[in-house]
Order: C-alpha cells, then sequence, then structure tokens
C-alpha cells in the first residue's frame, strides 16, 4: 500500500496515475470529499505559488566544476572506446551478435556506448543540481521536462537519429549551454525536422482515427442481460469485458505468488495444527501452477483486479480492530467468498468454462 505520510508531493502521488491519492481518494470516499480534498490542495499550491513564487534563469543550468570535469572524462572515455569498435571494423574481429548482421552490430555498440555517455554524463550534472534548483525541481514534481532535459541543457545534447538510425558523425558533444558548432546545429535540425513532422502528421492521422472509432462504437452499450449489443441488438460481448468488471472499479494489485515456495507450503503441510488445511494447500498449490503459466516471468506485481484487498483489509484491521481470526474462519469465508462470485450464468461447459476464466485471477489473489 502506498505511504501518502511523506514530506513532498509530486504528481505520481496527487496525479491522475493509478494508485495516486486522487485515486484512492476517490475509491474509498467518493467524489465530494475527493473534491474538497483536491481543492485545499490547489489553494495551498496557489498561496504558495503567489508568496515564493517560481521562475527558471540561467543560473540554475549552471553545474559545479566537477561535474564538469566528469563530464569532459566520460565524453572522452566514450569516443575512445568508439575508437576501439570502429578499429575492431576494420580489423574484422567483430563479431555479430544473435539474430543482427555485422553492420547493425557496429550500429549498435556505437549508439550504446554514445547513449550510455549522454545518460552518465547527465547523471552526473543532476546530482550536482541542489534540490532547491528551480530546473531540477520542475522535474522531480513532474510539472514539465524530464530528466534528458537537463542532460542536454546541462551536460551534451548527445546522439542524432533520423528514421531510427545513427547520422554519421552526428554526435553533439556539447550542451545548449555552452552552445552548438555550426556542424552540430546542422545534425540537430536534421532530427528536430523528422520529430516535429511526425507530432504533425501523427496528430492528424490519431485524431481521424479517433473520430471513426467513435462514430462506430458510440452506440455499443451493456443490455440489462448483461451482454454488449449495439443500436440494433447485435451481439458484440457475452459479457462485457468477457469478465464483466467495470473499468472503473479495478486497479493494480499484487499476488504474493513468490511467498509461495516450497519451504512456507512444506511447513503449511506438516505443521500439526494445519491439517485441517489440506484442500486449501491443494488449492494453493494449483494456483501457483496456473500462475506459472499466465505469468510465465513470475511478474505478478501489477494485475488490474476489483477490490483492492490490502486496503480492504487495512480498513478492517483499523476500524474493527480485528487480528484474531483462525486460519479454519478465514479458509471457510473465503470458500463462501468465491462460490458468490457469479459472472457468468448457466449450467453447461461454455458457460462453466467462461466463468472459470472470469474469476481465476480474482479467486487466486483470495
Amino acid at each position: 500500500m502506498v505511504d501518502y505520510y511523506r514530506e513532498s508531493y509530486v504528481k505520481r502521488t496527487l496525479g491522475t496515475s493509478a494508485g495516486s491519492l486522487l485515486h484512492i481518494a476517490f475509491m474509498e470516499c467518493g467524489h465530494h470529499i475527493t473534491g474538497r480534498l483536491y481543492y485545499h490542495i490547489q489553494l495551498a499550491v496557489n498561496n504558495c505559488l503567489m508568496l515564493e513564487g517560481h521562475s527558471t534563469g540561467i543560473a540554475d543550468t549552471i553545474a559545479d566544476q566537477q561535474a564538469y570535469d566528469t563530464i569532459r572524462s566520460t565524453i572522452g572515455k566514450a569516443k575512445l572506446e568508439v575508437n576501439k569498435v570502429i578499429e575492431r571494423a576494420h580489423r574484422d574481429s567483430l563479431d555479430p551478435s544473435s539474430g543482427n548482421s555485422l553492420r547493425q552490430t557496429f550500429e549498435n555498440m556505437v549508439i550504446g556506448l554514445l547513449n550510455s555517455a549522454r545518460d552518465n554524463t547527465g547523471s552526473s550534472a543532476q546530482r550536482s543540481l541542489s534540490d532547491f534548483n528551480q530546473f531540477k525541481a520542475m522535474v522531480v514534481s513532474g510539472a514539465k521536462g524530464l530528466s534528458i532535459n537537463i542532460s542536454q541543457v546541462i551536460a551534451c545534447v548527445g546522439q542524432q537519429n533520423v528514421e531510427g538510425k545513427r547520422i554519421p558523425f552526428g554526435f553533439v558533444e556539447n550542451s545548449y549551454l555552452q552552445g552548438l558548432t555550426t556542424v552540430e546545429f546542422y545534425f540537430h535540425v536534421m532530427g528536430g525536422r523528422e520529430s516535429l513532422i511526425d507530432t504533425a502528421v501523427k496528430t492528424a492521422e490519431t485524431g481521424y482515427i479517433q473520430r471513426r472509432l467513435i462514430k462506430a462504437m458510440k452506440s455499443v452499450m451493456v443490455k440489462y442481460d448483461g451482454t454488449a449489443r449495439n443500436q440494433i441488438e447485435q451481439l458484440i460481448q457475452f459479457t462485457y469485458g468477457e469478465d464483466g468488471l467495470a473499468g472503473e472499479n479495478v486497479e493494480f494489485q499484487s499476488i504474493i505468488s513468490k511467498f509461495l515456495t516450497d519451504d512456507v507450503i512444506r511447513d503449511l503441510y506438516t505443521n500439526e495444527s494445519l491439517q485441517l488445511l489440506d484442500d486449501e494447500w491443494k488449492q494453493l498449490n494449483n494456483d501457483r501452477l496456473n500462475l506459472r503459466q499466465i505469468f510465465p516471468t513470475g511478474d505478478t506485481s501489477k494485475i488490474v483486479l476489483p477490490c483492492n484487498l490490502e486496503r480492504l483489509i487495512y480498513n478492517a484491521k483499523k476500524n474493527f480492530s480485528i487480528s484474531n481470526l483462525s486460519p479454519m474462519q478465514v479458509t471457510q469465508g473465503l470458500q463462501k467468498l468465491t462460490q458468490r462470485l457469479i459472472i457468468v450464468k448457466g449450467d453447461d461447459r461454455l458457460s462453466h468454462e467462461a466463468q472459470h476464466n472470469a474469476t481465476m485471477l480474482m479467486n487466486i489473489l483470495l
């Protein structure tokens, strides 16, 4: 669960992202209280800006001498490494990586070295800035800009690309603060022109795609029988989203599968006081096998499911001071709860299969 007792609040915690203060306040308290909360937050921010203000100047883009020394040495090392790669390519001692030609391997190695140099110089530049630096404050708070913008202003602009390919001699060593040479400026404009055209073209294309989707799907709605149909009653889905979950009520949740190791399950099984939980132990085994098939990488930290259980349990413990439930009570309560989770009604084989698919992850989480 997110800890909101912190010294500073940024866009990630106050903004419109999943799991933010706005999201949790809306889910727990409703829109009236959330609206009042954010009204007072905005009032505090407005008063702070009125009294203190916020402005960025050239002084905010100047790092200390140690950072500049690190930047120069990092770029120098990157140049030497690139020269070594070029020499290896000339001597035909470069081995192609898997799935790539010799030329692609060479390009990937050069781009990797140059991007690493840009990132390392940018990191050293950012570390040299104080927490009261206005430029850094904008990036850290999430108001505007990214870390790469600080890197390009203070350290170096980096390698320029056109159509996803490296421009020969297109590594811009200088920063915006130092100023670009004529050649560097020329290469930089080449990359800038492409991004400008892409932005203009994509805005028009995506806008038209969105309009066509809206016109085609604006009549689709969930009927009283639970099916999704259009204006002429054509069937789109038997159950909305195949699981019947409302999008505004689902959250990212984590299944504690990584804690269900063989040792934990063995202890659970051999403990004499828990012999009555044999069925639950078998279910945990089956859940673990299912999770391994659904998530082969083992990452179950971000699964979209309704009813944030961690928050529900926290609220129940806090409001009702319940912490002495026996494992038998918990197991029996969970079994009754899972039996009441009916998404797809029906006694035929297809209905049972659809019901199992719609509720499997939720049952595993429980």
